[in-house]
């Protein structure tokens, strides 16, 4: 039985938070990374590279 209180996505809104804070403190690679693991959630590495 699933618990009601565990998500099994992750709100839209975090989403958004953690761009503005990979824009803001890392350089382009790291937010090209996020971007694609926001789209994409299970990725291996040698298809980010």
């Amino acid at each position: 039985m699933a618990d009601p209180d565990v998500l099994t996505e992750v709100p839209a809104a975090l989403k958004r938070l953690a761009k503005y804070v990979i824009r803001g403190f890392y350089g382009i690679e790291h937010a090209l990374a996020l971007d694609i693991l926001i789209r994409n959630p299970c990725v291996k590495e040698e298809d980010m590279l």
